[in-house]
């Protein structure tokens, strides 16, 4: 499977319903302590209780043959350090390799999974932290009966980051510009349309928190505001060193250094009413994608990318 695609498919299938239940794992979704204030809300809080839960497992339960595939790429750089060059040598190099890879694919998968959660509460409505943090250290104390279990740490990026949602978009879109170049290219009218706006929208973000925020004397031992002016810069690198090399975009992307325009100002309005008013649905892509497995994406051209994605074998 492409590199691009599993990614995309990682997010899919942490939206996906949780089909089992009674399963004894999802126990204490009925027990996690909520505030006086909140009881109303535990139906919500259950339901996303459990795909946390069941997704964080799913990292942990991660084997061998998960990542078989991707075994050449470790063991090719120690062979070269193995001078033995009999079998049991090379069944070492290969045990190595195999750790290596599980290892990585674990902590790509907790990353994608922290960055899953807050474009879930932007379709959802409000998970609060608390809850969250009891949720990872509920699943990991079950999971640690096993010595040599995953521990997926939560992430927050409402500590982490100002305007959580908008930098989770920003920062998914540095680590898979490749994917949205290569359907810029592919030109289907329809599909760089939704490209072309999608990364407009990004831009127009970037303008947004990085002329509130990030002027050139902006405190950097604020903590949430150092680690976001520093995302809003590799999102500009990005911009700007990869995405002007793109002959089909010339000429058609925002200026990140000059002022939010006219245009500018509406695409942020627009993209607010249509997240309220849509949950991250596209109401056209909507009729093409299976009911329940997109996670709310907040534009047409996420969905777009889920939807290039097979969802009938989206997740184990």
């Amino acid at each position: 499977m492409a590199e691009k695609e599993k990614k995309w498919k990682l997010f899919v299938g942490f939206n996906a319903n949780v089909n089992d239940e009674s399963n004894g794992r999802y126990g204490p979704c009925d027990f996690i302590s909520i505030r006086e204030n909140e009881h109303e809300n535990r139906p919500k809080y259950k339901s996303f209780c459990m795909k946390l839960i069941r997704n964080i497992w799913s990292i942990d339960e991660l084997e061998d043959e998960d990542v078989a595939g991707d075994v050449a790429e470790y063991v090719a750089g120690d062979e070269a350090g193995d001078e033995a060059g009999d079998e049991a040598g090379d069944g070492n190099v290969r045990e190595k390799a195999l750790n290596k890879a599980l290892k990585t694919e674990r902590n790509i998968r907790c990353d994608y999974l922290n960055k899953w959660i807050p474009y879930y509460i932007k379709k959802n409505g409000d998970i609060p932290d608390y809850f969250i943090k009891d949720i990872f250290l509920k699943t990991y104390n079950m999971i640690k009966a096993n010595p040599s279990g995953y521990q997926c740490k939560y992430d927050s990026y409402n500590d982490k980051f100002i305007e959580p949602y908008n930098m989770a978009k920003l920062h998914i879109f540095t680590l898979n510009f490749g994917y949205f170049i290569d359907m810029i290219k592919i030109n289907e009218q329809n599909e760089y349309d939704d490209f072309l706006k999608y990364i407009r929208e990004c831009a127009v973000i970037y303008k947004k928190i990085n002329t509130k925020n990030c002027h050139p004397n902006y405190n950097k031992t604020e903590t949430k505001l150092a680690i976001t002016c520093q995302e809003l810069q590799n999102f500009k690198s990005i911009y700007e060193n990869e995405l002007s090399k793109v002959v089909e975009l010339r000429g058609k992307l925002p200026k990140l250094d000059v002022e939010l325009t006219e245009d500018e100002q509406r695409i942020l309005l627009e993209q607010e009413e249509y997240d309220a008013t849509q949950n991250g649905f596209s109401s056209t892509l909507h009729r093409n994608i299976t009911t329940g497995a997109v996670t709310a994406a907040g534009t047409g051209a996420l969905l777009l990318v889920l939807n290039k994605v097979n969802l009938n074998s989206m997740y184990k």
